[in-house]
């Protein structure tokens, strides 16, 4: 509507294709990895407390919020959030939970993808905080590192989706 206004039409359809076009290639970067079905979980590290967060939220009925969350990943890489964590949300943008809490409350997931600015690699969180050796992602080698990434607008939101596709697929860009 406002780009109506503006007589800018034209303009915001090149942005939504653009961003069509990025989803779709960052989807194929993930899938070479994440096999559909499998259960991938995010988490932002804070000190002692673990933000887990759900595939896609409306916490105040404004529609998905594709800042918090990689949201297209689930939706059009037909990725599966954790079943075991999906009905705890209840439209909640995220759950604080204790690192002491996390291994049972991440058991389900095939892949975990950890934002946090305290540790680079998954040997040095484990080093750091033995109870992630209890996550079976983390056994399994499918745990990923990723600094944290803010975007409040367009631009923000496709940085943090190919940061996602980059940890995902071991790519550095």
């Amino acid at each position: 509507a406002f780009a109506e206004l503006l007589g800018r039409e034209d303009a915001l359809a090149g942005i939504s294709a653009e961003y069509a076009a990025s989803v779709e290639q960052q989807c194929s970067r993930v899938q070479s990895v994440v096999d559909p079905g499998e259960v991938l979980t995010t988490i932002e590290l804070d000190g002692d407390v673990a933000y887990v967060y759900p595939p896609a939220h409306d916490p105040d009925g404004r529609g998905l919020e594709p800042l918090a969350v990689p949201y297209p990943f689930f939706l059009e890489c037909g990725l599966q959030p954790s079943p075991n964590l999906a009905p705890q949300f209840e439209g909640e943008a995220f759950l604080e939970v204790s690192l002491e809490l996390l291994p049972d409350f991440l058991d389900d997931a095939d892949h975990v993808v950890i934002f946090t600015e305290a540790y680079e690699t998954v040997d040095e969180l484990v080093a750091a905080q033995p109870i992630f050796e209890g996550i079976t992602a983390v056994r399994g080698g499918n745990a990923y590192i990723t600094p944290v990434l803010t975007g409040a607008n367009y631009i923000g939101a496709q940085e943090r989706l190919a940061a996602y596709a980059d940890v995902l697929s071991g790519s550095t860009g």
